[in-house]
């Protein structure tokens, strides 16, 4: 399976190349949805066992660790770091065509591109939840807002959604449908689960296997948004957008002397001339 195909195409009269690229969304789209499936599956499993079963070893914990969604430092958050890296690239992407076509949508795509390697850094770093402890300075938080950074981010998600509504008006109508549902299943699994997570923990704890699910069931959500979000951009790519790439103009090679006697009997041929 081709992974990307690339298309070009010459207008006479033109001094540039338009160049058009086919990604295959379905079958990438599959393989990250079976990823993020198989993930949520063994952080299930690892902690269902670590629960419930009479295993009780160093080794064991370690893997449980390891398989934990909501863990710092795993292949999980570099799997989700990753693919919001690969969405801002092709935002990336979708912005240089506008901006070459002077479309007005060319600032909105930057910053959709910037808020992606935003996230992406986030995702390693963390630092959404060092705001827990500035905000519960401020606000006494508790029960869905134990979690009290997600006050700020239910301000940050209202300000983006005023602030792009214009934008998501005039895109075309499957680009629209596939970049609201990745946005509405991001945000459900990473502001309303972590909000239902809250509550849990304050009437439960976090040292069960119902917060446990709860927190798999956010990280899913939230891969697979990003995953229907790498699916609209490519299907956007594929219907919309092409890139000008300028024409390179083929020279002529300077002819070189094949053999240093044919130099010599062309000097032979000047010197012997009236005119020499």
């Amino acid at each position: 399976m081709s992974f990307l195909r690339v298309s070009s195409t010459v207008h006479s009269g033109e001094d540039t190349v338009r160049v058009r690229a086919v990604i295959p969304a379905r079958q990438i789209t599959s393989i990250l949805f079976l990823v993020a499936s198989s993930f949520l599956a063994l952080h299930l499993i690892a902690y269902y066992l670590f629960y419930h079963a009479p295993i009780d070893s160093s080794l064991f914990r370690l893997i449980v660790e390891a398989l934990d969604l909501n863990a710092e430092g795993t292949l999980s958050t570099w799997y989700s770091s990753v693919t919001l890296l690969a969405c801002g690239i092709g935002f990336g992407f979708v912005a240089l065509a506008a901006y070459q076509d002077g479309s007005p949508r060319a600032l909105h795509w930057s910053a959709l591109c910037l808020l992606a390697m935003l996230f992406s850094a986030d995702e390693i770093a963390g630092l959404h939840e060092k705001l827990n402890g500035p905000v519960k300075m401020l606000i006494h938080a508790g029960g869905f807002f134990t979690f009290a950074w997600v006050i700020p981010g239910l301000v940050f998600v209202l300000f983006l959604l005023v602030s792009f509504r214009r934008f998501y008006r005039s895109l075309p109508r499957q680009t629209r449908f596939y970049l609201g549902l990745a946005t509405a299943l991001y945000f459900l699994g990473s502001l309303g689960l972590e909000m239902v997570g809250g509550e849990y923990s304050e009437a439960y704890g976090r040292d069960g296997f119902g917060y446990k699910a709860l927190t798999g069931l956010e990280e899913f959500l939230e891969m697979a948004g990003v995953a229907t979000f790498l699916h609209g951009i490519a299907v956007h790519i594929n219907a919309h957008v092409s890139w000008s790439i300028p024409r390179q103009l083929r020279e002529e090679p300077a002819p070189v002397a094949s053999e240093p006697r044919d130099l010599v009997r062309s000097i032979a041929v000047v010197q012997r001339s009236p005119h020499g």
